[in-house]
């Protein structure tokens, strides 16, 4: 996922958090440890909800200011 939001009429609806659920089940399937991601700003409380940590300091992309977050990925099974 890439440059991804939700409608602001649709937040709280669970699809941020489907979306993000599909693709840490990606990574873990293809064998990745870690996930990481650039997060605008005003989505940081959400990924902090889902086990994201923040990793540096905030930057701008896309003149928006963000937050490089990452989080573990636990083995399956």
């Amino acid at each position: 996922m890439r440059q991804v939001a939700v409608a602001q009429q649709c937040q709280g609806t669970g699809i941020g958090k489907a979306l993000v659920q599909a693709s840490e089940g990606m990574a873990r399937r293809l064998g990745f440890k870690k996930i990481t991601l650039h997060a605008r700003e005003t989505a940081v409380p959400f990924y902090l909800k889902l086990g994201y940590s923040i990793a540096g300091e905030r930057f701008e992309e896309v003149t928006i200011p963000h937050f490089r977050m990452e989080k573990p990925l636990a083995e399956i099974g």
